[in-house]
């Protein structure tokens, strides 16, 4: 057969491929039929998990999502580099949008 090897990230801790355990962070390794289609069925099973930060601040995540919300900015550019006025810029923003919330992270850490 033909070597496959499929990448099973390291935050798919219940990953499984054609029913079958595969372990997160590492290198699944099959074989697919020369000259036929071969179908195997990855499933990565995501969680939703919680990530600590200084200062008490959390990210939620569910797989490879970071979860977030919208943020309506004044964008003030305090550098330039090269390029057009629209490349390679530094940028301060300003929130004018609310977005100081909160989120009790004990619902979703139980």
């Amino acid at each position: 057969g033909i070597p496959v090897l499929l990448r099973i990230p390291e935050w798919a801790h219940s990953a499984t491929v054609d029913g079958k355990r595969a372990q997160n962070g590492s290198m699944w390794e099959g074989l697919a039929a020369a000259g036929v289609t071969t179908k195997f069925h990855v499933d990565f099973h995501p969680s939703v998990r919680v990530e600590q930060w200084y200062n008490g601040a959390v990210s939620i995540h569910r797989g490879a999502l970071m979860y977030s919300l919208p943020i309506a900015a004044n964008y003030t550019v305090y550098g330039h580099h090269f390029g057009t006025a629209e490349m390679s810029n530094d940028y301060y923003l300003h929130p004018i949008s609310k977005w100081a919330y909160a989120i009790d992270i004990e619902d979703l850490t139980q």
